[in-house]
């Protein structure tokens, strides 16, 4: 008898045995999962008093896939959405402090939804701190 551990399928003849297709999981896996390609999202900002909300416009995405990293400082997302499968990833260094704890992600059909508590009562004039690349000074001399 002739057959892979993983499956329950078995046969005496050997070419048989090599046509059989392969498994879903298991040790004889046939074919590669898929890779998501890289595709860009718009995404918008507003606020409210005490909130700051981000929402990405990424159409049926994958809550199981998602990730959404932030501490006080910094956001990262990372999405999988729509079919065939696409990701979005933004990184972001926040204008101001907020609150992980008091924060909440919120999945729709048709984007994803994050709302961060201020750490602090001000208002942001914009989403994220923008880094100024200093470039090299010249010498006067030359």
């Amino acid at each position: 008898m002739k057959f892979w551990s993983c499956c329950v399928r078995r046969t005496s003849d050997f070419d048989d045995f090599l046509a059989q297709e392969g498994c879903t999981e298991g040790s004889h896996v046939w074919f590669k999962k898929a890779e998501s390609e890289v595709a860009t999202c718009r995404y918008d900002w507003h606020q409210t008093g005490p909130f700051v909300f981000v929402t990405i416009y990424a159409k049926n995405a994958w809550p199981e896939e998602c990730q959404v990293k932030a501490n006080r400082v910094q956001l990262d997302v990372s999405t999988v959405f729509d079919s065939p499968r696409k990701k979005f990833h933004l990184p972001c260094e926040l204008f101001g402090i907020i609150d992980p704890a008091q924060s909440v992600v919120t999945y729709f059909g048709t984007k994803i939804e994050i709302k961060m508590k201020k750490g602090e009562p001000m208002s942001w004039s914009r989403l994220t701190i923008e880094k100024k690349i200093e470039e090299p000074a010249e010498d006067a001399d030359n």
